[in-house]
């Protein structure tokens, strides 16, 4: 019945009719399609029955008709309790207000501290978590994972050996430790700097020992570069001197050479974002999702997928609710035909990387040189000779 199903959406409404017409009454009021229940005649004169709250009006209108009396019963269902909370939206408003600003708060870093190095480094360190949205008073929802962050800065400052970020409530706690160049200088044990290659010494950076080499000098894999032994002339016997042994530490730097041959493609196979992206959030409370926006949206043939997990914190309190923001990129597939030229720089680039990570990132290809190329079958044969400047000290 129609009138069941309503109940669960609208308010219902007992009342107590009184009067001689009952019949009459509740057959016009039906004829007009509003539905009656659960009538209960207690005497000639006097029922009870329940209506919709809002039809009581057409009733009404009905019972003067026929001189019949109404008395209003209880409101029960549908959105009585909505019309009972409405009735102190004052409160209602003030929670909401609340609530707002209770998550404002939260969401702001009201004090970063910094701890473990020094205030020039702290400085620095404010100014690079600054530029990453990090600071006193910054808006942290949209802020960058924790782990990123660290990454990043870590990456901008090479001088920190170690950086740390953990949050307590709206305090973020920064630990630092900064790289001692020479914290083990002292308990070296090594003699000497050899030469683990030959080349022609460019430059040199010698924190401790006595260099044997000067710049542009010629040297062979296994020479000494540099000694543990420093001549030292006393002050009172001026003609006598003194040798004193010290640790050895300090970088080489010699243009050496490399030959090396490899084969790439004229055709490059890549990924290319289209630009268009979607965006989806959802609420995850334990094990269970609730999507809350762009659930409806169908993802594309070709995507990527980026997911960030914030977690939602009310003062120092981690809140068992998580927010999941998904985007998702479209892209497509695409052949890409290179000229020689263009195919040339990327195997340079490529080879560039390769040494860096090889030798180290302060190495550096100081000229090159394409020997031979050929093309066969849209693969690009390549004979390459390098110059580069790298450190070829070795302790010993």
């Amino acid at each position: 019945m129609k009138h069941k199903q309503g109940k669960y959406i609208f308010s219902s409404l007992t009342i107590t009719m009184t009067g001689n017409n009952l019949e009459k009454v509740l057959q016009s009021f039906i004829q007009q399609d509003y539905p009656v229940w659960d009538i209960n005649k207690v005497s000639d004169t006097v029922s009870h029955l329940q209506i919709y709250e809002h039809h009581l009006h057409a009733l009404t209108l009905l019972a003067d008709d026929y001189d019949m009396e109404i008395v209003k019963g209880k409101v029960s269902g549908g959105t009585s309790f909505l019309k009972k909370l409405w009735k102190r939206k004052e409160w209602i408003i003030a929670f909401i207000i609340s609530g707002i600003f209770i998550f404002l708060l939260t969401q702001t870093a009201w004090k970063v501290e910094i701890k473990g190095v020094s205030i020039h480094l702290e400085d620095k360190i404010k100014e690079n978590l600054a530029e990453l949205g990090l600071y006193q008073g910054a808006w942290t929802y949209n802020l960058a994972s924790l782990d990123v962050i660290q990454d990043q800065v870590l990456h901008d400052m090479p001088e920190l050996l170690y950086l740390g970020i953990e949050k307590q409530g709206v305090t973020y706690h920064i630990d630092a430790l900064e790289k001692k160049s020479e914290k083990h200088l002292a308990d070296s044990n090594s003699e000497q700097l050899i030469a683990n290659k030959s080349g022609v010494v460019l430059k040199m950076f010698i924190k401790s020992g006595q260099p044997i080499v000067e710049i542009n000098d010629v040297v062979k894999k296994g020479d000494i570069l540099v000694k543990n032994e420093i001549e030292t002339t006393e002050e009172e016997e001026k003609d006598k001197k003194k040798t004193n042994k010290v640790p050895v530490q300090g970088k080489v730097y010699a243009n050496t050479w490399y030959n090396i041959s490899l084969t790439t493609s004229l055709q490059l196979e890549q990924n290319q974002l289209t630009g268009n992206h979607i965006q989806k959030y959802q609420l995850q409370v334990k094990d269970t999702n609730i999507p809350l926006w762009g659930f409806w949206r169908s993802s594309y043939e070709q995507y990527v997928a980026n997911e960030e997990v914030k977690a939602l914190h009310l003062w120092k309190w981690n809140l068992p609710i998580q927010m999941i923001e998904q985007t998702i990129y479209e892209y497509n597939d695409q052949q890409v035909k290179r000229t020689l030229p263009e195919t040339q720089e990327a195997v340079i680039k490529h080879v560039d990387n390769h040494i860096k990570t090889t030798l180290g990132q302060d190495t550096e290809i100081l000229k090159y040189y394409v020997l031979h190329e050929s093309v066969e079958n849209g693969k690009v044969n390549m004979n390459i000779y390098l110059s580069v400047l790298e450190n070829i000290a070795v302790e010993k």
